[in-house]
């Protein structure tokens, strides 16, 4: 295992010229299922600033692509945090076929497929991959959105600034250079501009949906996120089942998360919650509620930027007209 992860950490320092974080095993192997613990060894790391887990195999039989889909799903419930698999070897026919599942995958001098930092890096392909330049990570998306809603206190340093999100100064540091580099940080333009400016290198928030359920009342102090939300900041009518939304780390800190009943797809009559790559309620103190829910004074929402992310382009064209209404509402 550590030469195969020694692999994979020279071979992301020459083609993304970046380095991965010392990979140690994941203690939450414990609370899955014994037979993933028996095929697989499971490493927590992190790379170009996004907390992940390193998936390898035992030396067992190598799943098909939709049993490792499902494999690595239950994972990426439990843990709150992307997977990635790691593999000495695939066959040119099953890479291609995880890339149809959509699987972040890691095969050392031959393909790299991370679909949750934008990069796809073939076989013969080893230039350098800049993370996808035209889309902000998650963490410089936040900054921008605070700072278009003016969130953030004048005059704070580095070291303040990541204290107040929770960042480490390096990451801090690599935000400063996204945002400059797409002539984001410390712009004199109107908000609504720098909005619509913005607009192609933003991205839905939201990692993953899960469905509570026996949700506890403590859930409430979550902002309602999805059609929840846009049917409290609009005239769109409430969906049936509520939707909230939770920062990956507050979901993986979360007291008594062991004894939840988790779904991975739609559950009648269970809480949608939806895991956000950033904190939402990082950016909820602004609000613009719907007049007619005033007398909810007690209620949050996540922030109309974010909520227009995480919808936009919905198949239902009512939900189009609603999130235009609210981003007028908003003065953008």
């Amino acid at each position: 295992m550590k030469v195969l992860l020694d692999q994979m950490t020279s071979y992301l320092r020459r083609t993304l010229q970046t380095e991965l974080a010392r990979p140690r095993l994941w203690r939450g192997a414990q609370g899955i299922p014994r037979h993933l613990n028996e095929s697989f060894v499971i490493y927590q790391s992190e790379l170009l600033g996004m907390p992940c887990l390193l998936v390898v195999l035992r030396g067992a039989a190598e799943p098909t692509p939709t049993e490792l889909k499902t494999h690595l799903r239950l994972i990426e419930a439990k843990a709150a945090l992307p997977t990635i698999y790691v593999q000495q070897s695939i066959r040119a026919n099953e890479r291609q076929r995880l890339i149809d599942q959509h699987i972040a995958f890691v095969v050392p001098e031959r393909q790299l497929f991370l679909p949750p930092l934008g990069i796809d890096l073939r076989e013969h392909y080893l230039a350098r991959a800049n993370v996808d330049d035209e889309v902000l990570s998650p963490s410089a998306q936040l900054v921008f959105l605070g700072q278009l809603m003016r969130l953030w206190p004048d005059g704070l340093n580095a070291s303040d600034f990541a204290r107040l999100l929770g960042y480490s100064p390096m990451t801090m540091s690599r935000i400063k250079r996204e945002l400059q580099s797409h002539t984001l940080a410390g712009s004199s333009l109107p908000a609504g501009l720098l909005w619509k400016q913005a607009q192609p290198i933003l991205r839905s928030p939201l990692r993953q949906k899960l469905w509570i359920r026996n949700p506890r009342e403590e859930w409430r102090g979550y902002p309602l996120a999805g059609l929840s939300a846009l049917a409290w900041r609009t005239m769109l009518s409430p969906p049936k089942q509520e939707v909230r939304a939770i920062g990956e780390q507050a979901w993986r800190a979360l007291p008594g998360r062991g004894q939840l009943q988790v779904e991975l797809e739609y559950t009648p009559d269970a809480l949608e919650l939806e895991l956000w790559k950033y904190n939402p309620q990082l950016l909820n103190t602004v609000e613009t509620r719907n007049p007619m829910h005033a007398d909810n004074s007690n209620e949050t929402s996540v922030d109309p930027y974010s909520l227009y992310l995480s919808l936009r382009g919905h198949s239902d064209e009512r939900v189009e007209i609603a999130l235009n209404e609210m981003m007028e509402n908003f003065n953008v």
